[in-house]
C-alpha cells in the first residue's frame, strides 16, 4: 500500500455545512460551517460565532478489541482540505491528550472540554465497530485465519484490507492494524509486516513433493510439523503439550533452505532468531503474539542454553511466562506460546534428558547430494521464493476434518506403537511425538496429496525415535559418569594427588586418566543401582561428536583421541567453565 492509494473513504468529504446550525447547535453545543467547528457565545445581547478549530473530523471504526481503553480510526479533515488518518485510544479523547495527536498533524482545537466532549458523542452515533486482530494466525471466536494483509475466512475464502486496515466478512468487520493507512509509518508493526500473504503458484503437492525429494524423512516428518502447528491449538487442546522439532547437523547440510522452505507457509520472515540474542521473556512474548503459526530459534550452543532449556520446557506445556501488570490490584500478565516451534544447532541440547525429551530431533549429517537432490532443491527455492502461503489456505481448508478426527485417531496409533514390542523400552514422551507425526498423515492423506507412503513415514519416524531413545540413555550416562566422578572426589576415592587427574583453571580444562574414573564409577552405579555402561561403549560416549566438552588430541591416534598431559601421560581432555560453586561440564554443575 503507498501514501497515494488511498480509499474512497479517505477521500470523501467529512461533513457538510450543516443546513440549520440554529437547531444543531441549540442541541449539540456547536456546529459545523467552511470546514471547521463553530459554537456560539453571548455577550449580554450581542452573539458572535466563534470558531474553535482548523478541521473537523469523523470516527471510520471503532476498534472493539475486548479491553476498556478500545481504539478508534478517526479521520481529520483540515480546512485547507488535507486528510489525516489517526488511531486514538479512549484515554486518549480528552482535551489535553488529543491536542497533542492534532499538534502531530498542525491540527488546533481551541474550545472546551464540554465542546470536544460533545463532537465526540455526536461522531460516536454513527461509528461502525469493527473487531480489531491484535494476535495473528487463528482466531478462536470468528474461526478466520488472519495475516497481516489478509484472512481466510471459514468458507476459505481470501479476505484483503483496503487502505485502512479494514475487512468486510459477511456481517463481521475485522481491524487489521499492519498495513492500515494510519500505520503506515509505525515501526511497531514492522514485525507483524513480515507475516504478510504471499501468494504463489505451488500447490501442496508441489510443495510437498519437492521438500521429500530434497530432504527425504526430514521432509515428511516437517511437512507433518507444519500442518499440526496450522492446528496446533486442536493438538494442544487434546494432548496438553506439543513438542518441538530440533534440527541438528554441521553448515553445509541443509538445515536453513530446510526450514525456509517450511516457514514461507506463513510469509516472508524466514531469518530466524539467534538464541544467544534473545531472553527467555523475549521468546515468551514473541511466540505469543501469533496463534497456530511457526517461529524458528536458531544456533543451539553450551552458551545459550541456560536461557533456551526453561523456554523449552514451560513452552511444551504451554504454560509460558507470567508477568506484574502496573497496576495497584496486583494483576499479571501471561504470555503463553501459542504456535510451533523450530530450534537448529550443531551442538545437541544433551544437558538435561527432560528438555532433550520435549523436542523431536532430526538430523542432518549429509553434504552431499544426489542430481535428484539438487535439481529438488533448485526447483524448491524457486518455489518457496514466490511465496507459499496458498499452501496453508489450502491445509486450512481441511480444519474440520482434522479437528474431529485428531483424538481418536491419535489414540489409535499411540496404542499400536505402544503394542510393537521391539519399542517397549522407549520413553512415552517420543512415542507421543512419533504417533502426532503420523495421526496428521492419517487424518488428512485423502484430502491432501503427500508424497510418501503411510509405511515411508512411519518407519522414517520409528527409526529416529530409536535414535533419540538412544541418546537419551547416553545422556542419563554422561550425567552420571561425571556425577560418580564428584562423589569420588569429595570421598577421596579420586584425587589429583594420586594422578588420577590435573585441573587447569588457567585452561578451563580436566585431564583424566579413564580406568581410574571408570572403576570409580563402576562403584557408583552399583551403590546406588543405576543402569552401568561398559567400559568399551562409555568411552566411546564420552569422546563422541556430540560430547561438546571433549577436546581430541590433535596428535593422537584416530582410536583412542588421547592426549598426552606433562606429570600424567596418556589422558582424556575435557573443557569446563567456572561456576561459584565449581565447575561446568555438559551443563553439570560440579565440585571436584
Amino acid at each position: 500500500m503507498s501514501k497515494g492509494n488511498t480509499t474512497t473513504q479517505l477521500n470523501e468529504p467529512i461533513l457538510k455545512d450543516i443546513e440549520d446550525p440554529k437547531t444543531f447547535e441549540k442541541y449539540w453545543s456547536f456546529f459545523i460551517k467552511d470546514g471547521v467547528y463553530w459554537f456560539t457565545e453571548y455577550k449580554g445581547k450581542k452573539m458572535n460565532n466563534i470558531r474553535i478549530s482548523n478541521f473537523v473530523m469523523s470516527v471510520l471504526y471503532h476498534l472493539n478489541d475486548g479491553t476498556n481503553n478500545t481504539k478508534r480510526i478517526i479521520k481529520i479533515q483540515k480546512s485547507n482540505g488535507q486528510i489525516f488518518i489517526k488511531e486514538v485510544y479512549s484515554n486518549e479523547m480528552t482535551n489535553e491528550k488529543f491536542e497533542t495527536i492534532l499538534k502531530s498533524v498542525s491540527c488546533t482545537f481551541k474550545g472546551s472540554s464540554h465542546h470536544l466532549k460533545s463532537i465526540f458523542e455526536y461522531l460516536m452515533q454513527t461509528e461502525t465497530t469493527a473487531k480489531s486482530i491484535e494476535s495473528l494466525g487463528y482466531q478462536k471466536e470468528s474461526g478466520v485465519y488472519a495475516f497481516a494483509d489478509c484472512v481466510i475466512n471459514k468458507d476459505n475464502e481470501l479476505l484483503k484490507v483496503n487502505d485502512l486496515g479494514i475487512i468486510q466478512n459477511k456481517e463481521e468487520i475485522y481491524y487489521l492494524p499492519a498495513f492500515s493507512f494510519a500505520n503506515i509509518d509505525n515501526d511497531y508493526y514492522s514485525h507483524d509486516r513480515n507475516f504478510k500473504y504471499i501468494e504463489g503458484k505451488a500447490d501442496f503437492k508441489e510443495w510437498s513433493a519437492l521438500l521429500y525429494k530434497t530432504f527425504g524423512i526430514n521432509g515428511a516428518i516437517g511437512i507433518s510439523y507444519a500442518i499440526a502447528s496450522i492446528f496446533r491449538d486442536i493438538v494442544f487442546n487434546e494432548l496438553k503439550y506439543f513438542p518441538f522439532p530440533f534440527l541438528f547437523g554441521q553448515f553445509g547440510t541443509g538445515k536453513t533452505s530446510y526450514i525456509e522452505s517450511i516457514l514461507h507457509l506463513f510469509g516472508g520472515h524466514t531469518i530466524g532468531t539467534p538464541l544467544s540474542n534473545v531472553t527467555v521473556s523475549a521468546m515468551s512474548r514473541e511466540t505469543s503474539q501469533r496463534i497456530n503459526s511457526l517461529f524458528y530459534y536458531k544456533e543451539f550452543t553450551i552458551d545459550n542454553a541456560e536461557n533456551a532449556n526453561p523456554f523449552i520446557l514451560n513452552a511444551y506445556d504451554g504454560s509460558g511466562r507470567t508477568i506484574g501488570e502496573k497496576s495497584t490490584d496486583n494483576k499479571t500478565k501471561k504470555f503463553l506460546p501459542q504456535s510451533g516451534i523450530f530450534f537448529d544447532g550443531n551442538y545437541l541440547p544433551i544437558q538435561k534428558d527432560a528438555v532433550f525429551s520435549r523436542l523431536i530431533l532430526l538430523m542432518f549429517e549429509e553434504n552431499r547430494f544426489t542430481q535428484e537432490q539438487r535439481q529438488s532443491f533448485s526447483d524448491l527455492a524457486i518455489c518457496k521464493e514466490g511465496g507459499l502461503c496458498q499452501v496453508t489456505k489450502e491445509i486450512l481448508k481441511h480444519r474440520s476434518i482434522f479437528k474431529k478426527d485428531f483424538s481418536s485417531i491419535y489414540k489409535q496409533h499411540l496404542s499400536e506403537v505402544d503394542d510393537l514390542p521391539e519399542y517397549k523400552e522407549i520413553p512415552s514422551r517420543i512415542k507421543n511425538h512419533a504417533s502426532l507425526i503420523t495421526t496428521v498423515y492419517d487424518i488428512l492423506h485423502e484430502k491432501l496429496k503427500f508424497p510418501y507412503s503411510f509405511k515411508e513415514l512411519l518407519d522414517g519416524t520409528l527409526l529416529y525415535m530409536i535414535e533419540q531413545s538412544d541418546m537419551l540413555e547416553e545422556i542419563k550416562d554422561l550425567s552420571n559418569f561425571w556425577k560418580a566422578a564428584e562423589y569420588s572426589v569429595s570421598k577421596g576415592f579420586l584425587s589429583e594427588d594420586k594422578k588420577d587427574f590435573i585441573k587447569s583453571s588457567i585452561e578451563e580444562a580436566i585431564y583424566i586418566k579413564y580406568d581410574a574414573f571408570y572403576s570409580a564409577y563402576l562403584r557408583y552405579v552399583r551403590d546406588n543401582d543405576l543402569n552401568r555402561v561398559d567400559k568399551t561403549s562409555l568411552r566411546t560416549l564420552l569422546t563422541s561428536k556430540i560430547n561438546k566438552s571433549f577436546v581430541p588430541s590433535s596428535q593422537g591416534s584416530r582410536k583412542s583421541k588421547a592426549t598426552t598431559k606433562s606429570g600424567l601421560g596418556s589422558a582424556y581432555k575435557f573443557i569446563f567453565t567456572t561456576t561459584s560453586n565449581g565447575i561446568k561440564i555438559n551443563n553439570l554443575e560440579l565440585n571436584l
